[in-house]
């Protein structure tokens, strides 16, 4: 049989325990809200509602689709593919290694010039830093990490991310033999940061903090499998002899089902099947404890004098037993190692925030309510109700079924003969009335998610005027400011873990460019979120720049900026050495072609000056011939004027002869 034989060891679990008891019984009240939640995500009615037998159960899932189009959203809003949505950025006053101040302050003189110099010197760092957060985090596919601590926080109000943690990983590199000059390949273990979700139905927050950051213990349960548990074993940090002990007492493992989780996969979806025998509960314990329970401790260094002084220690137990006892080699609280996003705050409990299903439940209860209704309707007008006198039909007829081409057979032909064995009864139809009543629920559903049905691809009730892209654009705009106080909570939980991040890559990080004195810069409430914004800005920015206000600007950052707001790679930009390579190709086209409009400026110039010469010379000879022809022209006008009045003359004579031998012979 285990037991314990270290004393002190046993009073830090009794000590453990009893903190464990008041957390796990402070959560019961959020566990019956996180199971409606669940139910209700999953569409599954709880035990509050009651269904008639042979009525309908449909069940639209509505709260699904408005919890995953706002996962959807902010993942668009907070991973842009363009930029990050952190930085790093130099305190106001950094401090940085003295060899570096003095060599700056050797190589300039001015006060001015020095704080120039060494605010360009922390930003290199900071830039530097930045790049190696990103490497890490894109190890860990911290992505997806982010997406389920969303979801997480859209259904129950509360997503949780613990880390960093170390984890070791194998890297190689080449030695030269000094002796023989051969190149050997060696191999060694590295520590990197290690980020993970947590599953919120395993984590025990303090829930009587006011804040996050103040809480005074978190306690976190985890399933593992015998080789896992059996690897802990052989690290130096955890007690291996208690371990194996364990697992050779228990070989069939001791995990068990919780009474939540009975409720919680009772829905038939989503059923876990039967926990293996060989799977055992670990329970990660971040708490603090009086320092009189740790001296007896191994291990424990550096405990104040007061024994009554707490100090913050991570103690893993299994079944009552101490796994592991040390004091965190990074953190001075909870808050440090679990970083919580909360959905939406509610003043009567800070560090749980209420879930979007509970947000929603009463809408979602009058959608389910009406789609029952319009089944049930459906369902009574869909085919013949009919009345059936059995008296008056042969044996055996009336337990035939309604349907088409259905003979009824007769044996009756007295005096109820004219009396309808079989009559249709008439059931109203309120089909479109119900429609209408789901239309206006489902659009008291978008109002209360703040997430517009359009937003996620029906834009059939839009209409022509949002059939444009500067008006959808507007609308996109607007709808992206419901999520304000969402991506200032995101941004909180992402600058604790970075700067978590930071301050792992300053303890353990061997690379002395990336260290310094910074900042963490979320920079989702401040850049990605208006984004579309400052894209309409920029725009009309360039289109006002006169040339000499271009010559003020840089036009390839602007450029980027224009990128980075349609949200598009800024890969597509040539790098600066290519551009200016470009810019100068493009001024020497610019000039050759310059050029050639010169010389042909100046052919065209000679040839319009020949021209001119040209006609110049022929106007000349014009002018020369000009007074001889007009004397001939005069003269042979003077001799036609001549002649005419001489004909003119004779004309004249001939008639008066005619008129005068006219009056002879009269």
């Amino acid at each position: 049989m285990l037991q314990e034989t270290n004393e002190a060891y046993s009073k830090l679990v009794g000590v453990v325990d009893r903190v464990f008891g008041l957390a796990k019984s402070d959560r019961q009240y959020y566990e019956t809200k996180w199971i409606a939640n669940h139910l209700q995500y999953r569409g599954k009615y709880d035990n509050t509602v009651t269904l008639l037998p042979g009525r309908s159960r449909v069940y639209p899932r509505d709260t699904r689709v408005k919890v995953e189009g706002f996962v959807a959203k902010m993942m668009e809003l907070m991973f842009p593919a363009s930029e990050n949505n952190f930085t790093f950025q130099p305190s106001p006053v950094p401090d940085i290694p003295r060899e570096d101040l003095q060599r700056i302050m050797q190589q300039v003189q001015d006060p001015k010039e020095v704080r120039e110099a060494v605010m360009a010197f922390a930003q290199e760092r900071a830039d530097a830093m930045t790049t190696e957060c990103e490497d890490q985090l894109q190890e860990l596919d911290w992505t997806q990490m982010c997406k389920s601590v969303l979801r997480s926080g859209a259904k129950y109000g509360l997503g949780v991310a613990r880390g960093p943690d170390v984890i070791f990983k194998e890297r190689k590199y080449y030695l030269p033999d000094p002796v023989t000059g051969l190149v050997s390949t060696q191999k060694e273990d590295y520590p990197r940061p290690f980020f993970d979700a947590v599953n919120i139905w395993r984590a025990y927050p303090d829930f009587s903090a006011r804040v996050w950051e103040d809480q005074q213990f978190f306690f976190e349960e985890v399933v593992l499998t015998r080789p896992m548990l059996y690897a802990l074993a052989k690290r130096t940090d955890f007690r291996g002899k208690i371990i194996r002990d364990y697992l050779r007492e228990h070989t069939t493992g001791t995990y068990r089902p919780a009474e939540y989780e009975s409720k919680l996969y009772a829905d038939g979806e989503g059923r876990r099947s039967v926990p293996s025998a060989r799977q055992y509960m670990v329970r990660r314990n971040l708490l603090f404890v009086a320092a009189k329970y740790l001296r007896d401790i191994p291990g424990m260094v550096d405990l104040p004098t007061e024994d009554e002084e707490d100090v913050f220690v991570d103690v893993w137990t299994i079944d009552g037993f101490v796994i592991k006892a040390v004091r965190p080699p990074l953190g001075e609280r909870p808050s440090d190692l679990y970083h919580g996003f909360i959905y939406l705050g509610d003043e009567e409990s800070p560090i749980c925030g209420v879930g979007m299903p509970e947000n929603l439940r009463d809408s979602q209860m009058q959608v389910c309510a009406a789609s029952r209704a319009l089944m049930d309707n459906t369902a009574a007008v869909a085919g013949p109700i009919v009345e059936v006198n059995e008296a008056l039909l042969a044996a055996g007829e009336g337990k035939k079924q309604v349907r088409s081409f259905t003979t009824f057979r007769r044996d009756d032909m007295g005096a109820d003969g004219n009396i309808p064995a079989i009559r249709n009864v008439s059931v109203d139809s309120h089909i479109q009335e119900i429609l209408a009543v789901l239309k206006y629920q489902r659009e008291v559903l978008d109002v209360e998610s703040m997430l517009p049905s359009w937003l996620m691809g029906q834009t059939q009730q839009l209409g022509e005027a949002f059939r444009t892209t500067s008006n959808m654009s507007a609308m996109q705009g607007g709808a992206n400011l419901f999520a304000k106080d969402t991506v200032r909570a995101f941004d909180k939980f992402i600058k604790s873990m970075i700067t978590s991040l930071y301050n792992w890559n300053m303890e353990f990080n061997d690379k002395p460019e990336i260290k310094g004195d910074y900042d963490v810069i979320p920079r989702g409430t401040v850049s990605l979120l208006a984004r579309e914004i400052r894209g309409m800005a920029l725009d009309q920015l360039a289109t006002t720049l006169s040339p000499e206000d271009r010559a003020l600007i840089d036009t390839r950052e602007m450029l980027i900026e224009r990128i980075k707001s349609r949200d598009l790679p800024t890969k597509l930009i040539l790098s600066e050495q290519q551009a200016a390579a470009a810019q100068q190709s493009m001024q020497q086209q610019a000039t050759a072609a310059q050029q050639i409009e010169q010389s042909l400026t100046a052919a065209k110039a000679q040839q319009a000056s020949a021209a001119a010469s040209k006609l110049g010379a022929e106007a000349m000879a014009i002018g020369m011939k000009a007074p001889v022809e007009a004397q001939s022209m005069a003269n042979d006008s003077t001799a036609n004027a001549i002649a005419s009045i001489g004909g003119m003359l004779n004309d004249g004579h001939q008639i008066e002869r005619s008129s005068a031998d006219s009056a002879a012979s009269g």
